[in-house]
């Protein structure tokens, strides 16, 4: 049996939080949210400045809770491994750190961060506080091989510590939100990095992310244990004694070639030099004195390299690679990479005193979404019909949990391999609310009830599931209430166009359609088939769904992390859209 320092992995992150707790006792916590924060930040001196958030999927560690501290971070917000937080966690880390000045959240350029931090924004600034944010795509790697550059489309790495240190140090300077904002609008486009391994990452729930034959290596992934634009074969072996300094090339001369002559010919850089996971203190200095004989001794570039980082600064679980950062030094930024802090990841560590801070307390609550909203006043038309709504929660719930491994599995050929933990974890959320009788009867009509469960799945669901299930129940609800007289009449027509809204809802917060390899290709032949009055309506609903999914393994992907592998998809159905179809299959048995 494999020999993991872990127990339940249900329980990874909140025994993980414990554990960080012990270790720095600068730090507080906001219980059951993943929220960690520093222990001075409702003081005066902290809310007299700019309050700074960061956070995502769990298993990058140091980051991002090793950045908490004085002239860093303010709070961290924790997801389960490799899934965003939720956007509830996010408003109340927002809650617990926010004064006068500010909050800035720095947002890796993933969709579920991108989704539940910007929806989170939104709810803070309807709560009166002021929140700005910004996303980090420092990768090069577009997904184009051959074509490696900067850009919008790129994904949040570990140039994203750069900006914690940068708007920390800004931020205890006194700066103002809008000044520092000005500062990263430089430093944001012109970070760079790009990251190579020579092995996958397990997830605690899952095998190994992928895996690599002999000789070879993935240049250009993510730290989510997705694989990279190409796989490449090293030239040098072993005995050949230049494997290192290969792998180190291979990086260096495209991160090169994406700087422009300007910033080589007018600029210093820092250079940060990232241990993916399991990459030994040994090799990384290996690593380092690489770079060093790259840029001073042969002369490859006319870089010139003032700053050097190196070390664990955000992973990916167990992985074995690294990934190479530039950052130019224009203006005050040498001065922010040197300004002293107390967050214990970042290299240059200080001595900390721990006594003169106030004990806080911890006493924090999120919302009780479960509460029906006074204003959904559609009834059922039967008790009956409530009862067939509750048997089909139950049953796709049920059917959530027992598919974990299969979700996942289709998951991990393209993406991260994390779905079934995304799905059975609202499944196990909706189960526990039913089996406790906290959803509400008689009390609460179908609007009520699905908005009520777009709370639960917002909650519960990781990653860019949940904003995306959340949202499309959320439409659902809206819509139906509006249809209040054509479901008295006929309840399946306004159940077809509710559907409808709220995958419309999906297709405009996520930016996709029908085409772009998503769930979106299950989702609208099912509701094409809904409007049918003939008795074969349900199996032809399982039918559409089941060819729209089977089409995406002919289309190159446009949205989500597989668009990353580009090709390499093909012949691989998206797994969203696969899931959607079982889900909608078990929901079916019910209604036959």
């Amino acid at each position: 049996m494999e020999k993991r320092l872990f127990n339940d992995p249900e329980d990874i992150v909140s025994q993980m939080m414990e554990g960080s707790l012990m270790m720095n006792p600068k730090l507080r916590s906001i219980p059951h949210l993943g929220v960690l924060y520093r222990a001075d930040a409702q003081t005066p001196e902290a809310l007299a400045r700019v309050a700074l958030i960061s956070g995502g999927g769990s298993g990058h560690e140091p980051a991002h809770a090793g950045y908490i501290g004085k002239g860093m971070l303010s709070a961290a917000v924790l997801g389960r491994v490799f899934a965003s937080p939720s956007i509830d966690q996010i408003v109340a880390a927002i809650r617990v750190v926010a004064g006068d000045k500010g909050v800035l959240l720095i947002v890796k350029n993933y969709t579920g961060d991108r989704l539940n931090f910007s929806i989170a924004a939104e709810r803070a600034r309807m709560e009166g506080h002021r929140v700005e944010l910004v996303m980090v795509a420092d990768d090069i790697a577009t997904g184009i091989p051959g074509k490696l550059q900067r850009g919008p489309q790129g994904r949040g790495l570990a140039g994203t510590i750069f900006v914690h240190k940068i708007a920390g140090a800004a931020a205890e300077e006194g700066k103002s939100l809008d000044e520092i904002l000005e500062i990263l609008k430089r430093v944001i486009p012109s970070l760079a990095t790009l990251g190579i391994a020579t092995s996958g990452c397990h997830h605690p729930q899952g095998g190994e992310s992928f895996s690599l034959d002999s000789g070879e290596v993935e240049l250009g992934l993510g730290i989510h244990g997705e694989a990279g634009v190409t796989r490449l074969k090293l030239k040098s072996q072993v005995e050949n004694k230049k494997v290192a300094d290969e792998l180190v090339d291979m990086v260096l001369n495209p991160l090169v070639q994406s700087l422009s002559s300007e910033e080589v010919r007018d600029g210093s850089f820092a250079l940060m030099i990232n241990n993916l996971g399991t990459t030994t203190p040994m090799e990384m200095a290996i690593v380092a004195r690489r770079c060093r004989t790259y840029f001073q001794v042969e002369g490859n570039s006319k870089l010139k390299i003032e700053r050097v980082i190196c070390g664990s600064i955000m992973t990916a679980l167990d992985m074995s690679g690294f990934s190479l950062t530039f950052l130019p030094l224009f203006g005050e930024i040498s001065k922010y990479l040197d300004a002293p802090t107390e967050a214990p990841a970042w290299p240059r560590i200080f001595p900390q005193d721990v006594d003169n801070f106030p004990k806080i307390s911890q006493e924090f609550s999120a919302e009780n979404m479960e509460k029906p909203p006074s204003h959904l006043t559609l009834s059922w038309n039967s008790q009956l019909e409530q009862e067939i709504f509750l048997k089909i929660l139950r049953q796709v719930s049920e059917t959530a949990v027992a598919q974990v491994e299969n979700f996942n599995a289709m998951d991990q050929v393209v993406g991260d391999g994390d779905l079934g933990n995304s799905l059975k974890s609202g499944g196990k959320a909706i189960l526990q609310v039913l089996d406790d009788g906290k959803f509400p009867g008689n009390s609460a009509g179908p609007s009520a009830q699905l908005q009520i469960l777009a709370g639960i799945l917002q909650r519960s669901l990781g990653g860019s599931s949940g904003p995306l299930y959340s949202i499309f129940f959320l439409k659902m609800s809206s819509r139906l209430q509006e249809l209040s007289d054509t479901f008295k009449l006929n309840p399946k027509k306004a159940w077809a166009e509710a559907f409808l809204a709220g995958i419309n809802g999906i297709s405009q917060l996520g930016n996709s359609q029908v085409g772009d390899r998503t769930m979106l290709d299950a989702l609208f032949p099912i509701q094409q088939t809904l409007h049918e009055n003939s008795t074969s309506w349900l199996n032809n609903s399982i039918e559409a769904g089941r060819r729209g999914s089977e089409s995406t393994a002919k289309m190159l992907p446009k949205k989500g992390r597989s668009v990353y592998l580009g090709d390499r998809v093909l012949g691989h159905r998206d797994a969203g859209a696969e899931a959607v179809v079982i889900l909608w299959e078990s929901l079916c048995r019910v209604l036959e």
